[in-house]
């Protein structure tokens, strides 16, 4: 959300709320508590959103980024991964799109039923095929990309005003413990110490 629409929705509210006063002063009186409470309530609910949405644009943007660490680039080469036949060339491109461009593990409910939904083949095919080219299990696939594209918000100056909790949540992980556990096995510290870390690197 731009300044100019943070501050036409602000004006929108107060002067909503000038009308409501104006419009009925006896029941604004004998119910201040209930319009405190739904003004409160209007304020929250914007912020809200507006956080989402801007650690979302961050999301979307981060994925050029230059501060990656060069340990983290994404784990999976797909232009080393080899195809048996025309059928697997064509679901290791639909893979690649999914995952590199549509970035469809920041979704928290993707499966590898819907995974393969999405690349027209089936669960069993899915499962046999990730194994094969990238030997591991679909959850592995899945949670290296989230913590790479973790890493790539934590190392953005940009995104210090989310918590690292946020910035899990955002990358596709259901909670706290499952974020920091992923994370922390494949960095090998938890996300809160990396991103002090770079912190404190960029001060030097």
């Amino acid at each position: 959300m731009t300044r100019n629409w943070k501050n036409l929705l602000w004006a929108a509210v107060f002067l909503a709320a000038v009308a409501v006063i104006g419009l009925f002063p006896d029941w604004v009186i004998s119910n201040a508590l209930v319009l405190i409470l739904a003004v409160a309530a209007t304020v929250f609910a914007i912020l809200y959103f507006d956080a989402r949405r801007s650690l979302r644009n961050l999301l979307s943007k981060s994925a050029g980024s230059q501060a990656i660490p060069e340990i983290l680039q994404y784990g999976y080469d797909f232009d080393k991964a080899v195809a048996r036949d025309d059928a697997d060339a064509k679901l290791l491109a639909d893979l690649r799109e999914l995952f590199e461009q549509k970035e469809v593990y920041l979704d928290k409910n993707l499966t590898i039923d819907s995974l393969a939904k999405m690349a027209s083949t089936n669960k069993a095919r899915m499962s046999r095929f990730i194994n094969e080219v990238f030997s591991c299990n679909f959850p592995t696939l899945l949670n290296n990309y989230r913590v790479t594209k973790a890493v790539e918000l934590l190392s953005d100056p940009a995104s210090d005003i989310y918590t690292v909790e946020a910035i899990g949540e955002n990358c596709g992980f259901n909670n706290r413990q499952a974020f920091h556990s992923s994370f922390k096995k494949r960095i090998g510290m938890p996300p809160s110490k990396f991103r002090k870390l770079i912190k404190k690197n960029a001060d030097k």
